[in-house]
């Protein structure tokens, strides 16, 4: 697998920036658990970042990305999102609009000794705008964007567990780098195995290649 990290370090030094999801911005927003569950969410302020995967220029359709960063007594706790369509939750999917497909953590978390999904999507109500990062401002300082989150087993229908609202954007903040492969709780982990650690290089070498 290391030519994958090879590949990935090679396309963020070429970019200046990130391998996939470059242009971003970066916002602060509010986490409210709705019920218990497997995850170990709490109410907190969280971090986030709204992204385009290939970067496309203006509102033209994109794999839309949502990386939001919980801080938990044992260390922050990073969450990735991506936009996916109708053939299931693990193939990212381009979307014509902030509010217009789901995000999904595309690889699921096993927790519990089961496998779940992390999904969000925008609550009802929500403003129809396109997929542009200007788009995505105007939607935030327009009264906040609101996401749902939910997680999803196997089968079945994704169960609610919390709402995210993202209502500051913060352009003079630092970034800082999401990484689900470093930073999560104790006892939740991506699976499988293998996807996890392909993950991992693709992060190590996107990171290297920014560096």
């Amino acid at each position: 697998m290391r030519p994958l990290r090879t590949a990935f370090d090679a396309l963020a030094r070429a970019r200046g920036a990130r391998a996939f999801h470059p242009q971003g911005i970066l916002l602060d927003g509010t986490l409210t658990p709705l019920r218990p569950g497997a995850f170990p969410l709490v109410p907190t302020e969280v971090q986030a970042r709204l992204s385009k995967g290939a970067g496309v220029p203006q509102g033209f359709r994109d794999v839309l990305g949502l990386a939001v960063r919980v801080p938990l007594e044992t260390g922050p706790w990073d969450l990735t999102f991506s936009t996916i369509g109708p053939f299931g939750r693990v193939l990212p999917f381009p979307s014509a609009g902030w509010c217009d497909r789901p995000f999904s953590s595309l690889a699921p978390y096993r927790v519990d000794g089961q496998l779940r999904w992390l999904l969000a999507q925008a609550a009802a109500g929500q403003p129809d705008v396109d997929a542009s990062l200007r788009a995505a401002r105007r939607l935030v300082r327009g009264g906040g964007f609101e996401l749902v989150v939910a997680e999803a087993k196997a089968v079945g229908v994704p169960e609610p567990i919390a709402r995210l609202r993202l209502h500051t954007v913060c352009d003079d903040a630092d970034r800082p780098a999401f990484d689900p492969m470093l930073n999560h709780p104790p006892g939740v982990t991506l699976s499988p195995g293998w996807l996890a650690k392909a993950r991992e290089l693709a992060y190590s070498g996107s990171r290297s290649g920014r560096s």
